[in-house]
């Protein structure tokens, strides 16, 4: 009598069981940071030189439509009279005063980033 080896299934099967496994954690660990509970980055480096520590600041929450929606991580932000620079791992992005206050700041590619995938047109 034959009987197939049932070996390569039984890979067939765990690999599978793994894929789901992995895509599992995934869809998890998305849910998580978007919903602000946990997010685990391991690519950003902190800073250890010295930074520049302000007393007294009068924040303001202000609208804006950023570029990669919440997968955007600002590392930096400069104001010059009424256009504001916010540096990323992405480049740098231009953000003018809206006309409307209601309008929110859209954030326009300056320069982009040496580590950032070359677009192909």
């Amino acid at each position: 009598d034959f009987v197939p080896e049932r070996l390569p299934w039984q890979i067939l099967c765990r690999l599978t069981r793994v894929c789901q496994i992995t895509w599992f954690m995934c869809g998890f660990m998305t849910l998580l940071k978007e919903l602000g509970i946990l997010q685990v980055d391991f690519q950003r480096q902190r800073p250890k030189g010295r930074q520049l520590h302000v007393a007294a600041l009068q924040l303001e929450e202000l609208p804006v439509e950023w570029p990669n929606g919440t997968f955007f991580v600002p590392d930096g932000l400069a104001s010059c009279n009424t256009d504001v620079v916010v540096s990323s791992a992405l480049g740098l992005f231009l953000a003018a005063t809206p006309p409307m206050r209601e309008e929110p700041f859209r954030l326009a590619p300056l320069v982009p980033s040496p580590r950032a995938s070359p677009t192909v047109s």
